[in-house]
């Protein structure tokens, strides 16, 4: 049980160093949007750093996130194994099937949100009877990641249209840029509250906080 708390504590380090940047990448990114706009005549007399700085965001970006995936998923598997090695009754997710469901399309849009949220309360030491309560972190993690969807969706939409012959889709320069900075600003918040709770659950499971709730020492 130890060694899978301390296994818990460096993938979460790990964790907040990939997120953060990735945070990094999406800051840049806005910067970058929006100084096309405001600062356009810099740009234009300077476009290959422009170019590289764009290149480095995306690069930057790509890579956190890659990485984000492969250690975020360990993390996860990790932190509720130990609940259940930890004999804790009444969880409604196997470490297994609560990190697979990110990467099943439709699943990942709820099943991740409501194991974490259980991830989180009994980690907490709350009961089975409170695995479904709030988990504020865990709740604005989710919202940022269905915002991000919700734009991602509409920005996407927008070029499947345009893409139509002889239909004409008109949106304002400033339009495609403010949906586009409100989706790197839901993606940095979505990594910013994955950071919190990771931080968070790490070291509720670290004090030993769910072995309140544990079979084991009833």
């Amino acid at each position: 049980m130890q060694s899978g708390i301390r296994a818990l504590g460096s993938l979460g380090t790990v964790v907040r160093i990939v997120l953060w940047l990735f945070i990094a990448g999406c800051v840049l990114t806005i910067l970058l949007q929006l100084s096309a706009i405001f600062a356009s005549e810099a740009i234009f007399s300077n476009p290959e750093v422009f170019g590289v700085a764009t290149m480095a965001a995306g690069g930057i970006q790509l890579l956190a996130f890659l990485a984000s995936i492969v250690v975020i998923a360990l993390w996860l598997h990790r932190a509720h194994g130990n609940l259940h090695e930890s004999g804790l009754g009444g969880l409604n997710y196997s470490a297994s099937w609560a990190t697979a469901s990110f990467f099943i399309p439709f699943v990942n849009l709820y099943v991740p949100f409501a194991s974490t949220r259980e991830l989180w309360n009994r980690s907490h030491g709350e009961s089975d009877w409170h695995a479904a309560a709030s988990a504020g972190d865990v709740t604005s993690w989710a919202a940022c990641n269905w915002g991000a969807f919700v734009v991602f969706c509409a920005l996407l939409g927008y070029v499947a249209l345009d893409s139509i012959p002889n239909l004409y889709v008109l949106l304002p320069t400033w339009g495609w840029l403010g949906m586009s900075v409100l989706l790197y600003i839901f993606l940095a918040g979505s990594a910013w509250f994955v950071m919190q709770f990771v931080r968070k659950i790490t070291d509720a499971q670290q004090s030993g906080a769910h072995l309140s709730q544990s079979d084991v020492f009833a």
